[in-house]
């Protein structure tokens, strides 16, 4: 939540609201506007305005977030094959 109050605009009431439907960090760093708009009290202005700020606040984070998905994804086939070959 104090990432959020962090950003402009945003106050206790929007940052809760948030925190509510994104209960991870990683979760609200990969929402788009259109899932940020889900977000009572959060306009589709204001949601591609925050989806913006947090890309630009946060921008190492969610570049990393999402290489590490990427990561585990790649690692998880890796062992499927692996698990296949040995069957």
């Amino acid at each position: 939540m104090h990432i959020l109050l962090a950003l402009p605009g945003i106050g206790h009431v929007t940052a809760r609201a948030v925190c509510a439907r994104f209960r991870s960090l990683h979760d609200l760093l990969n929402a788009d506007a259109v899932q940020l708009a889900t977000v009572p009290g959060v306009g589709p202005l204001r949601a591609a305005a925050l989806e913006q700020l947090l890309h630009v606040a946060l921008p190492i984070s969610h570049a990393a977030l999402t290489a590490k998905s990427e990561e585990d994804e790649q690692t998880q086939a890796t062992y499927n094959i692996k698990d296949q070959e040995l069957t």
